[in-house]
C-alpha cells in the first residue's frame, strides 16, 4: 500500500477460526463487500488552513488600536484560537 490512504476502501465481513468480523481492503474482493469513501481531501487542506488562520490572527492581533475588528472579538477567542492553532501544530503559536 502506498503512504498515501487510499480514497476508497472496501469493508468486508470475514469468519476465521471460530471467530467473526470485519477487515477492509483497498480492492473489491466479495460482492458482499461495502464501498467506503475516505475523507482525505478535507484532512489534506488543514495545514493550508491552519497557516491561513494564523495569519488572520496576526493581522487581528497587529492591527491600529482604532479598528474595528478588535472591538468585536472578545480576547478569549483570540487566545482560545490561538491555543487550538497550537496543539493542532503541537508547538508553540
Amino acid at each position: 500500500m502506498s503512504e498515501k490512504p487510499p480514497d476508497v476502501i472496501y469493508l468486508q465481513w470475514y469468519e476465521q477460526d471460530g471467530g467473526e468480523g470485519v477487515t477492509w481492503c483497498e480492492d473489491k474482493i466479495n460482492e458482499s463487500d461495502v464501498e467506503y469513501l475516505l475523507r482525505t481531501p478535507a484532512t489534506a487542506a488543514a495545514p493550508d488552513l491552519l497557516e491561513a488562520l494564523g495569519v488572520l490572527m496576526d493581522c487581528i492581533q497587529y492591527e491600529p488600536p482604532n479598528a474595528m475588528i478588535g472591538a468585536v472579538i472578545p480576547p478569549s477567542v483570540m487566545s482560545n484560537a490561538r491555543a487550538a492553532i497550537a496543539k493542532v501544530k503541537g508547538g508553540e503559536v
